[in-house]
């Protein structure tokens, strides 16, 4: 049987593939990539939580880092408040990446690398939200 902490970490990846398939027709957005690997290395946390083994380790957090900055440049000059609206793959974003950060208080992982990694991942996935809105509304 799945533990709780499978079982959140389960929805999180289920949703995020949906969000990569419905990312489909936007390829031109350059961001499905980067999304399927954290869906990956979220895998890895599960995996690693199960297995009592590390799948994921600081280069991981460190490049996950650095795709969020230079995500965060993309989005200079608009408003620092998200819109919680707007394209329906943009709520997905916003969804999962609360749903991100609700696992990271609920389920008090005690690994520091799975923790800043996923809120990492949180701010990333929101980040690439304000990018939908930005890049599909403006048409």
């Amino acid at each position: 049987m799945e533990t709780r902490k499978e079982i959140a970490i389960n929805i999180i990846h289920a949703r995020i593939g949906y969000i990569l398939a419905s990312l489909s027709s936007y390829q031109h957005l350059g961001i499905n990539k980067e999304i399927s690997k954290i869906n990956n290395q979220i895998e890895d946390i599960k995996r690693s939580l199960i297995e009592d083994k590390e799948y994921l380790d600081i280069r991981d957090v460190i490049k996950m880092r650095n795709m969020v900055e230079e995500k965060k440049k993309e989005i200079k000059g608009s408003d620092g408040n998200p819109l919680y609206d707007g394209h329906k793959i943009a709520c997905l974003l916003y969804e999962v990446s609360l749903e991100i950060e609700k696992l990271i208080i609920d389920l008090d992982i005690s690994n520091e690398e799975f923790n800043e990694f996923l809120s990492l991942s949180s701010q990333y996935l929101s980040i690439c939200a304000r990018i939908v809105n930005k890049e599909l509304l403006s048409y």
